[in-house]
């Protein structure tokens, strides 16, 4: 009886380390997914940013064609980076 009860408390304390370490997870990739999204934010701010410089002359056109070549090789941010639940779904 005494190994039937001290096998269920530790399927708990397995259970809730398991809840903890995949929460610890899903935290770690919100903050990536945010930081990603920043990221991309600030490129094109930059981008917007060289664009209004080049049509204002202040560069020249085969700068502003290694800039854009570079942008359209980095490309937009992925759709299936933006977050699927709010927070607060899933505190």
């Amino acid at each position: 009886m005494f190994s039937s009860i001290a096998d269920y408390y530790s399927s708990v304390v397995s259970i809730t380390a398991e809840v903890a370490r995949t929460y610890a997870v899903i935290r770690t990739f919100e903050v990536l997914i945010e930081l990603a999204q920043e990221n991309a934010r600030i490129q094109e701010e930059g981008q917007a940013i060289a664009e209004s410089r080049f049509r204002a002359g202040a560069t020249s056109n085969s700068m502003w064609r290694r800039l854009r070549l570079f942008w359209k090789a980095l490309g937009p941010p992925s759709p299936s980076c933006k977050p699927t639940c709010s927070r607060r779904e899933t505190r």
